[in-house]
């Protein structure tokens, strides 16, 4: 996985970094299975739209996708527990602020209010 990260730097960022071949193979070559703690378990949510709603529920998703790309370094995601808990519990208050009762609605919320914060950022930078 690090080699995999490490093959998406650009040649300046990858001299940066200070991380040879002969690193990667080293570290290739650990077997990191005595580190588990363990399976990880996952749980699988799942988020239902009518399908007008799932369209602009997927621009939205989309748009974000492509301004991820645009970060330097690219955006990586990945979920931790923590990660979601956040993302449910902004859920459950945007559900409370605009009186959603629809779960997948007030995630089409949260995303919208996201990219509005966003721009608002985008905007302050390009103003400073």
């Amino acid at each position: 996985m690090i080699a995999a990260l490490v093959n998406t730097l650009d040649f300046d960022d990858r001299l940066y970094s200070g991380i040879t071949d002969d690193m990667l193979k080293a570290a290739s070559d650990l077997d990191l299975a005595a580190l588990s703690a363990g399976g990880t378990t996952f749980e699988e949510v799942q988020l239902l739209f009518l399908p007008a709603e799932a369209g602009a529920f997927k621009e939205l998703v989309d748009l974000i996708d492509k301004r991820a790309k645009k970060a330097k370094p690219p955006a990586l995601l990945v979920g931790d527990k923590a990660d979601f808990d956040a993302l449910f519990d902004a859920t459950v208050r945007t559900k409370g602020a605009l009186n959603i009762i629809n779960s997948a609605t007030a995630m089409q919320a949260v995303a919208r209010l996201a990219l509005e914060r966003l721009e608002k950022l985008e905007a302050e930078k390009s103003a400073a």
